[in-house]
Formats: C-alpha cells, structure tokens, sequence
C-alpha cells in the first residue's frame, strides 16, 4: 500500500507540471544507454564518471535513429555528510548534441558544472531518495557567442527490494520522478518549466559491486529553439559498477 502511495504521488506531479504547457506537442522517442563507473576514495570521499549516447527517433521508429544524437560526459566528486546525507560536485560536464542535416537545425555543445545534495530515507523495506541539483549550463553553437543559462531540478525516488540473498539486494524496482526549472536564457527561453522525468525500471545486481537497470523515462521537454513542448519515451538502460 505504502508503495502504491509513493508511486501515485510521482505521478500526480508529473501531470501537475506538465498539463499547464501541454498546448503544442511533438512525439519522439529515445534509446538512452548509460554507464556509470564510481570509485571509493575513502570512508567519505568518491568520485563518478558518467557516460551517456542518446539516439532519438519519431515515436513510431525506436531505432530509426532520424532525430538528434546527444554525447554526455560527466564527472564527479562526493562526500558523504552525517544523518545520511551527501554533497556532489561535477567540475566539468561535456555535451555534444549532433542534429539530423534534414531537420534544418544546428548541432551544438554545451559545457556544464553542477552540483547536488541528496538524502536517504528508510522507508519499511524501501527507500526514498531526494536530490536537489543546480546547474551552471554554457552552451556553444556555430556563429554565436557562448550562451549561458542557471537550472534547478528536484528528484523524488523510491526504491524497493524484490529479491534478496544473504541479506543483500539481488534485484529491485525503482520508480523516480524529477522536476526541471529553467533560469532562463535567450538560449534556452525563458519558461520557468523546463521538463519533467518519469522514470520506472527493474534492476539486477550480479555482483554486490555491479548492477544493470532496465526501464522507461517519460520526459515532457521544453524545445529551446520553438518553446514547445516535445513529449518523448525512453528505453533506458542503465550499468553501474563501483570499484
């Protein structure tokens, strides 16, 4: 029942935050694989790096791979705070968007520092995670000056045990919800709704260091060169190995 409650609130604030700029859609979908390598530097300190390929199609062609291709690259610092919080830093994110030549658009880069603070809750035999994420965004494109834009985004996460051997999580169900509000920018317009990410996905663990996650993102975006609105679904598949 807990986790029913859990899940109908993310869905309730992904139709809060998106029915109000639902005027003028366009459809995609996105295959969206990502590795995640984490390394352990002491009994406080950590680092990540996270590598991300993007292809988008019309929504009736997951593979036809006809729309953008985007390229990330992102690293990070952590330290772990008391009471089961933690600060994260990425000094330098790297973006390489690549369009489609038939689409009459232009490609560009974008450069980007962020930082977060997160929080872990116990919840019976879950978890709930909060991340509050701030994000420094340049963006650089072909005959302009370099543009730069603030965003703020809100995480609500839930995860629950499905299967456990030993005591440890073997595999799990995870559902999170993230709310993206734009600064600002002749760039990236001037909307306070930038987008939002509904996210559902089963996990497996094969090692207690290495996990693979399968699962859907829903994602309601804000076209930064037309102010609509571009709905999209994700299959996404997600590695994470820590060392």
């Amino acid at each position: 029942m807990r986790t029913l409650k859990i899940i109908s609130i993310l869905f309730l604030l992904t139709i809060s935050s998106t029915a109000v700029y639902a005027q003028s859609n366009t459809y995609a979908s996105e295959l969206w694989p990502e590795v995640r390598w984490s390394e352990t530097l002491s009994s406080k300190w950590g680092t990540r790096l996270d590598v991300r390929w993007i292809t988008q199609s019309p929504s009736n062609k997951l593979l036809g791979h006809q729309y953008d291709k985007q390229l990330m690259i992102r690293p990070w610092v952590f330290y772990k705070l008391p009471a089961k919080f933690q600060v994260g830093l990425s000094p330098f994110g790297y973006w390489k968007t690549m369009t489609n030549k038939e689409s009459g658009k232009v490609g560009y880069s974008e450069y980007r520092v962020s930082g977060e603070i997160t929080h872990d809750l116990s919840v019976g035999v879950g978890k709930i995670g909060n991340r509050i994420r701030i994000e420094d965004r340049y963006f650089s494109k072909a005959g302009e000056n370099v543009h730069q834009a603030m965003r703020y985004r809100y995480q609500l996460k839930y995860t629950l045990p499905t299967k456990k051997q030993d005591g440890k999580t073997k595999q799990y169900f995870t559902v999170n919800d993230e709310l993206f509000l734009n600064g600002g920018s002749d760039f990236t317009g001037h909307k306070l709704f930038d987008q939002n990410r509904l996210y559902v996905a089963y996990g497996w663990f094969f090692t207690p260091k290495m996990n693979l996650e399968m699962g859907y993102l829903g994602r309601a975006k804000v076209n930064h060169w037309d102010q609509s609105i571009r709905i999209r679904l994700n299959m996404r598949g997600l590695l994470t190995a820590k060392n």
